[in-house]
């Protein structure tokens, strides 16, 4: 799957994060935050799953291994 700027900045933020993003609906409308929109479509692709409670979102296996990959095509591609 070829990553959006907007999906890529949802995994590494991720990443960064412990593995997780902390957000709510609420948090997504005052802006500063990922889209639910985005959030959704990398659920449907397995790279994230939601919590429950639906404000917890956690990488993937396939997520890490996606954020991984695109950061080594990133780094290649400004060589």
């Amino acid at each position: 799957m070829k990553l959006s700027e907007k999906q890529r900045k949802v995994l590494q933020d991720a990443k960064i994060g412990g593995g997780k993003i902390f957000q709510t609906a609420v948090s997504t409308s005052k802006g500063g935050k990922h889209s639910l929109t985005t959030l959704a479509s990398l659920v449907k692709h397995g790279l994230l799953e939601r919590a429950p409670v639906g404000v917890v979102w956690t990488l993937t296996d396939a997520g890490h291994a996606a954020a991984h990959v695109d950061s080594q095509r990133k780094d290649n591609a400004t060589r």
